[in-house]
Order: C-alpha cells, then sequence, then structure tokens
C-alpha cells in the first residue's frame, strides 16, 4: 500500500480529514483528536500528502458516500445492521439485560429532579433513537420513530435509613435497574431514577440500550444532560440546535452504501484475513468453562508510568505507527506467550463516525473490528510492529462492513460457551464510561466507576492516555478466572511495555514478563 495512503487511514481512524484549499494543506478534525501525534505526522508528511490529494483530489475519508437527510414518506424506516443483531437476539433470550449501558452520577447539592427530567425531555425530543420502537412482521424489521413519549425520574428516598443499611440499598436499587430489561417494542431506550441520600447528596442513575447507543452516546448523554441541567436552571436558551442528519439516515445511508463491488471487496478481505481462524483463545483458565456464556464481570486497575509511556510514543514514531498499534501490538505478544500460541486474536471498537455530522449523534454506530497477527518466529518487537500496523490499516479501511454482517459471511464455528471470532478485547480511549466531575451553580456531579461491569468477553483491555501515564483497566470474567490471575497479567503488561520502551528491537519471546519476586521463586525456591 503507498504509504501516503497509510498516512490518510491512521489520520482517518483518529477522525481527522486532510485537504488541500487555496495550495495549503488544512485539516479538520473532531475535539481532541488533533494530538501532538497526528500534527507531527502531518508535518513529517506534508508534502508528500498536498502532491498525493492534488493528483488524486481525494482527502482521508473523502471516498465515502456521505450520509444525507432524507425525505420519509412512512413510519417504516430501515434499520441498520446493528440494531437488527441486537433485536435478534433480545428476542432469542426473550428479553434480556446483556446489552443494557447502566451508569451513574454522584450528585451533591441543590439537585432539582424536575429541571433533571425537562433536560432528558430535550435530549430524548433531540435524539430520535431514544424514542424508537421496533416492529416486525415476518423477516421483516424496522425502526418505529415516534413524536412523543413520556419520561420521568422516579425517585428513590433513602434518607430515614442508617448509613449501612443505606449504602446496600444503593447498591440493591443500582442493580436492579442494571438488570430491568428494555422492551424494544414499548419502552424509551433511557430511562432516569434518583436515589436520595442526604438533604444536599444522592445518586442519579441513567441506563440507555446498547441498540440505541454506545460509549460515544453516552458521554454525549452526559454532555448534554449537563448543558441543558443549567440552562433550564439559569433560564438560557435551548444550547442545541436541531441535527443537520438522524440516526435513520445513517441506517438508510448503511443499506444503500454496502452492497454490490464496495459490499463485496470489503468481505473478499475479511474472508481471507479470517481463514481458518481459530475458535478461542488459548489462554489458560482457571476454571472450566461454563456450558452456556455468562457475563459477570469484574475490574482490575493498574497504571503504566509516564516515563514508559513517553517511551512507547517514540517507538510509534520511529516506526511510523500510533500508539495503539504499539499497545496492540505488546497485547498480542502478551497472549502469544501465555497462551503458547502464535495465531492471536483481538477485537477492537472503532466509533464508525468518518463524518462530522455524525459525530453528534446519539444511537449505535460503533462497529468491531477483528485484527489477526501471526507472532511466530521471535521477530524483533520493532519488526512485529510493521506486521501489526498493516493490519491495523488494512482493517481500517475496510470497517464499513458490520461486526454482525461478518458473523454471517466468516459462519464459525458456533458455540454457547463464547463469542464468535473472538474472546479478547482492546480498547483505546473509545468504549468507555462517563468521567470526571463537573460543578454547576449550586450542584456538582461526579462519574461513579462500575466496577463489576458486566463481562461482555472473556477479557477487555482498555487503556487510555493521561498526562500521568497510561491508565489500564482489565474487565474480566469471573466464571474463567481468579482475581490473582488477572493481577499477574496485568503486572506481566506492564512489565512488557517496559520492555518495549527501553529496547524495541528485542526478539518479541526475549522481552521482560516476571517481576524480581517470581523470578526469584522460579529460579530459586522451586
Amino acid at each position: 500500500m503507498n504509504y501516503v495512503n497509510e498516512v490518510l487511514l491512521q489520520l482517518g481512524a483518529k477522525g481527522i480529514e486532510v485537504f488541500v484549499e487555496g495550495g495549503t494543506l488544512k485539516a479538520r478534525a473532531r475535539k481532541g483528536s488533533l494530538d501532538a501525534d497526528a500534527v507531527q505526522l502531518i508535518k513529517n508528511n506534508k508534502q508528500q500528502l498536498i502532491d498525493y490529494l492534488n493528483q488524486n483530489s481525494v482527502s482521508a475519508g473523502a471516498s465515502r458516500m456521505n450520509v444525507v437527510a432524507m425525505p420519509r414518506h412512512s413510519g417504516k424506516v430501515a434499520v441498520s445492521f446493528a440494531q437488527q443483531r441486537l433485536w435478534f437476539l433480545d428476542r432469542l433470550d426473550g428479553g434480556s439485560a446483556h446489552y443494557n449501558m447502566p451508569s451513574a452520577l454522584r450528585v451533591t447539592g441543590r439537585f432539582d429532579v424536575t429541571v433533571a427530567e425537562q433536560a432528558f425531555r430535550r435530549i430524548i425530543e433531540r435524539h430520535a433513537p431514544l424514542r424508537t420502537v421496533f416492529a416486525s412482521e415476518g423477516e421483516q424489521l424496522w425502526q418505529v420513530i415516534r413524536e412523543q413519549v413520556e419520561f420521568g425520574i422516579q425517585v428513590n428516598d433513602l434518607t430515614q435509613l442508617d448509613t449501612g443499611a443505606r449504602e446496600q440499598a444503593v447498591q440493591q436499587l443500582a442493580l436492579a435497574d442494571a438488570e430491568a430489561p428494555f422492551d424494544l417494542a414499548r419502552d424509551v431506550m433511557l430511562r432516569a431514577s434518583f436515589i436520595l441520600l442526604g438533604e444536599e447528596e444522592g445518586m442519579l442513575l441513567f441506563n440507555m440500550h446498547h441498540i440505541a447507543s454506545d460509549g460515544w452516546s453516552m458521554d454525549l448523554l452526559v454532555k448534554e444532560f449537563l448543558s441543558q441541567y443549567q440552562a433550564l436552571r439559569s433560564g438560557a436558551a435551548d444550547p442545541y440546535g436541531p441535527l443537520a442528519i438522524a440516526y435513520a439516515d445513517y441506517a438508510q445511508w448503511q443499506r444503500n452504501w454496502l452492497t454490490g463491488p464496495v459490499l463485496e471487496e470489503q468481505l473478499g478481505y475479511w474472508s481471507k484475513q479470517l481463514a481458518g481462524l481459530p475458535p478461542v483463545h488459548n489462554l489458560p483458565l482457571d476454571r472450566t468453562r461454563p456450558a452456556h456464556q455468562s457475563f459477570r464481570g469484574a475490574r482490575h486497575r493498574f497504571t503504566v508510568g509516564k516515563a514508559v509511556h513517553e517511551g512507547l510514543k517514540k517507538v510509534a514514531q520511529d516506526n511510523q505507527a500510533t500508539p495503539f498499534m504499539v499497545l496492540h501490538a505488546a497485547l498480542s505478544v502478551l497472549l502469544a506467550r501465555h497462551g503458547n500460541s502464535s495465531d492471536i486474536v483481538i477485537g477492537t471498537p472503532v466509533a464508525n463516525r468518518l463524518q462530522k455530522e455524525l459525530e453528534e449523534l446519539i444511537g449505535f454506530f460503533v462497529n468491531t473490528l477483528v485484527l489477526r497477527t501471526d507472532v511466530s518466529g521471535n521477530p524483533r518487537f520493532d519488526q512485529y510492529l510493521e506486521q501489526v500496523k498493516a493490519v491495523n490499516l488494512d482493517a481500517q479501511s475496510r470497517q464499513d462492513v458490520p461486526f454482525e454482517y461478518l458473523v454471517e459471511r466468516i459462519n464459525p464455528q458456533r458455540s454457547t460457551q463464547y463469542s464468535p471470532l473472538f474472546q479478547i478485547m482492546f480498547s483505546m480511549g473509545m468504549e468507555v464510561s462517563v468521567g470526571g466531575h463537573v460543578r454547576l451553580e449550586d450542584v456538582a456531579f461526579e462519574a461513579v466507576d462500575n466496577k463489576d461491569a458486566p463481562a461482555k468477553y472473556d477479557l477487555l483491555f482498555e487503556v487510555r492516555e493521561t498526562s500521568g501515564g497510561l491508565a489500564c483497566h482489565i474487565d474480566y470474567n469471573v466464571d474463567l478466572f481468579d482475581a490473582a490471575t488477572i493481577a499477574r497479567l496485568a503486572a506481566h503488561y506492564d512489565r512488557l511495555l517496559q520492555g518495549i520502551a527501553a529496547a524495541p528491537q528485542t526478539p518479541v519471546y526475549d522481552l521482560p514478563l516476571l517481576g524480581d519476586d517470581e523470578r526469584h521463586y522460579l529460579l530459586h525456591e522451586l
């Protein structure tokens, strides 16, 4: 692949579009995506990008057909492939909470429930997926977008309970909300409740179904809620105008775009890339895998220091790769060495919002890419990174194919014990819970971490870049792994990253994994 194409794909994957205007190279990017690494990548290839764009009259992402607003002459609207899959799974389970997206904000100060209800109603009015239900006739499924819906916040007053009983009641209420299924044929796809804990203390619970939302949407929901709440409290105008396009337009675009040569080229790549895929990973389990996949999860947190983070960014820059590619390569090496296997398959989410207008929409856009690499032959890490880079770029350039469509095409060996195609997910700044602390005039909101998040996969590694290094966590299935096993895996990943940052030319099976205590135990105590 032409190197300039690789640069364009790397930028496109970060939500950055470059173009030539009046002979000058310019860039458009979503907030926060034009970081120092992206700026340096553009600067290093400025003239090559100008020459290529002038010659081909294209920009990053410009070859895709744009999503536009479309007239709707009836109440029946096409569903996206992702919506169709979740609706099918919901019907298969008889209605389940597996695809609920619960979150919580700790509230201190003078919280006005009536104003909060008005704020959520504005959001529901603005974002059609939250007031969309689903109807079917035979094998035909469609969205029904309702003009008006009822919405209210249930209040649970726990102020009369003592501290111990109150904490237990909060946990029970949060769990009940998280495990209560949505009725996809009748419900508003957003619900909220408020737990009153004291005169100026409480917990705001809210939950969306994945069929109307994703991680990006969850961040949008909280951002808009805080803005709307503040505007309503102060008597200001609605801070948000009408949306240029709707999720229904995207669903129709997807049905129109993924046909003919476009679909066949992308599916052809995936069919070849995933041929002979191992049905399940080789990591040793602490317990026998249950007959039916469970979703009981727990979370282990750890950090990678700032110096190592800076070293990893330099490795990425020296090899014309992204930090994600370096971290993905390192995780593949970790799994290969722990599982004694060279055929490593990892899933990763992509926002799938390659058009600016899509960035403002609440809806189920996120797609999943399957990244398969070969760690055989003990290559140097920087050499292996070249393979990982190529796999990522090839996958990103064919990210339009919905994961559910891909599963049908590949038709892997199915089992009720594990998810198809991959069971280990790696995410970097994509599928994240809402974070931070926000103070308004007379009330403050703080995100509550869900330490017992459902385990949608056997393992989910998530990494976020911060000013102090890498903030990491592993969500794991407690029916498969012990906490001590995951803690050891996290420590080995940290140590592996230290070795890569210090000497990226080291063969991958020679990079350090063991700590001093483990080494002493293995070499001397045994």
